[in-house]
């Protein structure tokens, strides 16, 4: 977009392309148009106006910030959040019906049409957060279900793993391209306020996407291919030196995640690390697992240790064991072989051990979902005809019923999948 008005300007260069790019931004529906506006004078801040950099800052806010529940409804959070659950149910909804596709074409399409029902509702916060939790949740929740049991193989690409693990990709985009020219943006003659929603929002969308690229490619396709940190290490300049140390601390421990030997030595000293190191491990272990097959091997090397099974997968956080389990399903769908025939049992083992009934609850449905994924059934038969299969028989009923309850809602290839399972669905 900056590129279109910098064009735009050299054939009229007496035109005022702040008040023409925001007259065209308020004039257009949803956010997105904000973003791009924001775009092109994070870009080019030589083409803001004496005194309205404040006036830049407050919608730089609008598209990065996410607010606690206590705060002012004009940012425009749930705008946000409703295209974003609406992209992730059409892509997962697609590739249950579309196998073995290109996931960069699914994902163009489920962005475009995301945004083509987006504009079927009233375009404020609380109609978007209505709809978004009263008609876009519930038929979400089932595409999980469904994409779950379906476990498609889909040739991977950076949008798909945008889609999936980037939450707000247009805020982080807009970050990714701020570093270069953000002397010129004067942060510190900024209000304490945005300063701080600043920082929060820079914090808050760093660990969501780790391990981001430490360096810019040539040619990008995307502004979230670029680097944010430099944005980070410029920003940090601005800060108390504990602050400024913190991030500082932040890009160089990006920089180790992101690298194949460093994340597979975070994830073997997982059981030692503290909560917040847990998740960002895991994070970016499912971010490596979407855009990454070289540090398969390395993740394999690890999982195939029952010592780090059992202290790791057996102990740690339901959040991390989850996120842990989600990563080694990518893993399992792209390589099959070792990973089918032996991580629904690495997890069955795991089952069969707990006393934590809940944890219990959670590895069950693992199991389900990495048997379906290999096609197979031998770790679920493990569970319902070993020692403890009294254990399992109220999960076993719960998962029966919910896929009795949703049986018109597969794809034939998906209840084909199912049949065999729920053959062996029996306490005996």
């Amino acid at each position: 977009m900056g590129t279109v008005v910098r064009n735009w300007l050299s054939a009229h260069p007496d035109t005022d392309a702040w008040r023409e790019v925001w007259a065209w931004a308020n004039a257009s529906f949803g956010p997105i148009p904000r973003y791009h506006a924001c775009f092109v004078f994070v870009q080019y801040p030589e083409l803001v106006p004496e005194g309205k950099l404040p006036e830049l800052w407050k919608e730089i806010i609008g598209v990065v910030y996410k607010p606690d529940k206590k705060e002012p409804e004009e940012i425009e959070y749930e705008t946000w959040a409703l295209r974003r659950d609406l992209a992730c149910h059409y892509v997962r909804h697609l590739e249950s019906l579309l196998p073995d596709t290109d996931s960069a074409n699914i994902g163009c399409f489920a962005l475009w049409f995301s945004e083509q029902v987006a504009r079927l509702f009233p375009d404020t916060q609380d109609a978007s957060r209505f709809y978004r939790e009263k008609w876009v949740k519930p038929p979400a929740d089932t595409s999980i279900d469904i994409w779950l049991a379906a476990s498609p193989h889909i040739r991977r690409s950076f949008l798909r793993y945008a889609i999936f693990m980037i939450p707000f990709p247009f805020a982080i985009g807009l970050f990714c391209v701020m570093g270069e020219k953000l002397e010129q943006l004067a942060p510190e003659k900024q209000s304490e306020e945005i300063r701080a929603q600043f920082h929060k929002s820079l914090i808050l969308h760093f660990v969501s996407y780790i391990p981001f690229p430490v360096q810019t490619p040539d040619d990008p396709t995307y502004s979230i291919q670029c680097s944010m940190a430099e944005t980070i290490l410029r920003w940090a300049q601005y800060q108390v030196e504990g602050e400024r140390k913190a991030l500082e601390h932040l890009v160089a421990s990006n920089q180790e995640l992101g690298s194949a030997n460093g994340l597979c030595k975070a994830l073997r000293k997982l059981a030692d690390s503290k909560l917040a190191d847990q998740i960002a491990v895991a994070i970016a272990l499912k971010a490596k697992a979407y855009n990454d097959p070289s540090i398969t091997e390395g993740v394999w090397e690890v999982l195939s240790d029952a010592a780090w099974r059992q202290a790791v997968l057996g102990n740690v956080d339901e959040r991390v064991l989850g996120l842990l389990v989600e990563a080694f399903s990518i893993f399992q769908i792209d390589n099959q072989d070792k990973w089918s025939s032996l991580l629904p049992h690495y997890i069955a083992e795991l089952c069969e051990k707990t006393e934590d009934a809940e944890r219990r609850r959670h590895l069950f449905r693992y199991v389900i979902h990495t048997s379906l994924a290999s096609e197979t059934v031998s770790a679920v038969r493990r569970l319902l005809r070993g020692g403890q299969k009294d254990k399992f028989l109220e999960l076993v009923n719960e998962y029966r019923e919910g896929v009795e309850s949703m049986r018109s809602e597969y794809p034939p290839w998906v209840a084909g999948k199912l049949r065999g399972l729920m053959a062996n669905l029996h306490v005996t």
